[in-house]
């Protein structure tokens, strides 16, 4: 399988919730899930900013909803926690957490699923329990590779990648409540092209989708770079792509997109001047989404000389989770999650 990009490296269920994609709600604290959940079922935070020059609007920043603030710097409340509830000899990428923490999504090249790669599902009861994977979640997978299933705060809507058209590309699947499963995934043509796109996120209200590709549009270096599009509302079609502003370097290879319920904090895995070498993990930040992002600055913290890549951010911005081959790990890519402490 290749390495890099959309594809999984080579290594030796129940139902949805409230709504896939926890790191683009409104969060409450570290711990506090159960207000997280809360949030999606009250229909999560509205945009009511005039719109910036790429359609996000001025939202407002974290003063109103209490989480943990990055613009000095993460305050990690210990080491990444290997979760070998769900790590095996296999390759496990690409994870993405429910809004109550009860539902994970998850890519592996693991036995048991339709092709190279699949989105595989895992639950718990309670946020104190380990995970249980559940298996693989055949209405998205193909016997090709599918993975990074990330959905908007109602659940009801979500995205993938998938070469099953010949090159990688972002599909979308819609339902009509949470109780019941995702439809058949369509192509999403406005901004698949005869590149590649590959590790979408959707913002918590659908109207933004980041995603890695190089282009277009492009810098002219070949590599990928983080790139977002936008749309008026869920039911049209998303407009011409844009750079994440302040992110894009020439040279740099970028990929693997989470932001905050905000949209203020982006975490990706980039290989560029400042890293180790591989795929390390980059965050930045903004005041508010009508700015670029800051200066972007590596996760030192949590870098090695291994690749660590693939992140997904909690919505507060107090947890994350990644991929990383780092020894000491059951083999291929496993995950590791580590907290952040609140202000």
């Amino acid at each position: 399988m290749r390495a890099g990009g959309n594809r999984l490296r080579t290594g030796a269920g129940t139902r949805l919730g409230r709504g896939l994609a926890l790191a683009l709600l409104l969060g409450a604290g570290c711990h506090d899930w159960e207000a997280l959940s809360q949030g999606v079922a009250d229909g999560g935070p509205a945009d009511t900013g005039a719109g910036d020059a790429n359609g996000a609007g001025d939202r407002p920043d974290s003063s109103s909803a209490p989480g943990c603030d990055w613009l000095a710097g993460p305050q990690l409340t210990g080491p990444p926690v290997p979760m070998d509830d769900l790590n095996t000899a296999f390759d496990e990428i690409d994870l993405t957490v429910s809004a109550d923490g009860l539902t994970l999504y998850f890519g592996t090249n693991r036995p048991g699923g339709l092709g190279e790669a699949d989105v595989w599902e895992a639950s718990r009861p309670t946020t104190m329990d380990p995970f249980t994977v559940v298996g693989p979640l055949t209405v998205v997978s193909s016997p090709v590779d599918d993975s990074r299933l990330a959905a908007t705060a109602d659940g009801l809507e979500a995205v993938h990648h998938s070469n099953r058209l010949g090159t990688t590309d972002l599909f979308r699947t819609v339902r009509t409540t949470v109780l019941e499963p995702f439809g058949i995934p369509e192509l999403i043509a406005e901004v698949s092209t005869d590149q590649e796109e590959w590790n979408p996120v959707l913002s918590g209200d659908g109207l933004a989708v980041y995603f890695s590709s190089p282009g277009p549009p492009s810098l002219g270096d070949g590599k990928p770079h983080l790139l977002v599009a936008r749309r008026p509302d869920r039911g049209s079609a998303f407009g011409a792509p844009d750079f994440v502003p302040g992110v894009a370097t020439f040279g740099s290879y970028d990929a693997g997109p989470t932001v905050t319920a905000d949209e203020r904090l982006i975490v990706w895995h980039s290989i560029r001047t400042g890293g180790q070498g591989h795929e390390d993990l980059w965050y930045a930040t903004r005041a508010s989404t009508g700015e670029p992002f800051d200066t972007p600055r590596p996760l030192t913290a949590l870098n090695t000389p291994d690749n660590d890549w693939k992140p997904f951010l909690r919505a507060d911005g107090c947890e994350l989770w990644f991929s990383s081959n780092r020894a000491g790990g059951l083999g291929g890519q496993d995950f590791y999650r580590v907290e952040v402490a609140p202000p």
